[in-house]
């Protein structure tokens, strides 16, 4: 009966072990498991860097805001779609295709994925500079010859040279012309177009309004 009872006991300890395994596992996986309705009750408002002068949670600016049919709005200017996946993350695409995950730690914030904030380079436009630029010296106009007749009429007459009016003053500069070399210096304008791409640094953190 003693070995028995310590063959049994045996056996049970083997069992447990085997499904220890198998439990911890559906454990994970229901936790995995969010309730989409999770996100879609509050806008998700961005305080890390700090926002907060924006009342995000009311503008909606710097803010995500979820609905129950699978699209989000971002900034009141970016849209897409957004689903949950199997380990508990939310997957977004926005409308221009762009691709990004906020990672879910089942508390009240988002971390987004890491996306380069820098743009491409373009080339600076600066507008020109007006600076003044003499105009290119002429000849002088020429002059003409008047041929005199005689008082009698008959014979050759006096030939006369009438000089030409004076050229212009090759010192006089002029202001209505750009020159057409820009400044290095010059800042390019600022473009105020709104963006439709979104952009996220490292430390970047969403909280759930309230």
């Amino acid at each position: 009966m003693k070995r028995l009872g310590r063959d049994g006991m045996s056996s049970l300890m083997v069992a447990i072990l085997l499904l220890l395994p198998i439990a911890w596992a559906k454990a994970q996986e229901a936790e995995r498991n969010v309730n989409p309705d999770r996100f879609t009750q509050h806008k998700w408002a961005q305080i890390r860097p700090d926002f907060g002068y924006l009342n995000s949670c009311e503008t909606g600016y710097r803010a995500f805001a979820f609905d129950r049919d699978g699209n989000f709005l971002f900034n009141n200017n970016v849209r897409g779609t957004w689903r949950v996946s199997p380990q508990g993350n939310l997957i977004l695409r926005t409308r221009v295709g762009q691709r990004l995950t906020l990672f879910y730690g089942g508390g009240p914030t988002l971390t987004p994925s890491i996306v380069n904030p820098h743009a491409p380079p373009s080339p600076e436009s600066a507008a020109p500079t007006a600076v003044n630029v003499p105009r290119a010296e002429q000849p002088p106009p020429p002059s003409r010859v008047i041929v005199v007749p005689p008082p009698s009429g008959r014979g050759a007459g006096t030939t006369v040279v009438v000089p030409g009016p004076p050229p212009p003053s090759a010192a006089a500069p002029t202001t209505n012309r750009r020159s057409t070399v820009t400044s290095s210096t010059t800042n390019p304008p600022l473009t105020t177009t709104p963006s439709s791409r979104v952009y996220f640094r490292h430390g970047d953190l969403f909280q759930e309004c309230q």
